[in-house]
């Protein structure tokens, strides 16, 4: 029986325009990869809203004397036209924002970098992938990972 049902359908299948190779082709285009993304011009002109972490979180000196290790960041930033980005970093103990400052950024290839200076982390150079509103990232050596999202403009009026 399951025989029957299996040529049948296999007609059915080859009557309806379906040859032998019409399943391989839409596969094909399904598995296509999406076009490339132009990391620099996407992100140039836009508020990039970010969660970062650090996979290996050093020892930070508490102002309180105590040590403790910062593993996230989250931080807003715009990347303005002319490489100067306006940042806050959230201070999560406070729950409130860190006062705006400029740092700089510039794209080579799909290498996304920013002076972090004002947040404790040096220059954060990441190798971006960008898909719809959203990116992940991270650092060469893969000791900060990133989520984020992007939106033309200065959407927090930074």
């Amino acid at each position: 029986m399951k025989f029957v049902v299996l040529a049948t359908a296999a007609m059915l299948h080859l009557a309806a325009g379906g040859g032998a190779d019409s399943h391989h082709e839409h596969e094909d285009e399904i598995l296509k990869p999406d076009t490339p993304v132009d990391v620099g011009t996407t992100l140039k002109g836009s508020t990039i809203s970010v969660l970062a972490y650090r996979t290996f979180a050093p020892q930070v000196k508490q102002p309180d004397g105590t040590s403790s290790s910062s593993d996230r960041v989250v931080f807003q930033g715009w990347l303005r036209e002319d490489g100067v980005a306006r940042v806050r970093v959230l201070d999560e103990g406070h729950n409130t924002w860190r006062p705006v400052a400029n740092e700089s950024w510039s794209v080579e290839g799909d290498l996304f970098c920013l002076s972090a200076g004002s947040f404790g982390m040096g220059k954060l150079c990441l190798d971006t992938l960008i898909y719809g509103q959203v990116f992940s990232a991270a650092t060469p050596k893969a000791d900060i990972l990133v989520k984020g999202n992007w939106r033309k403009g200065n959407v927090h009026g930074l």
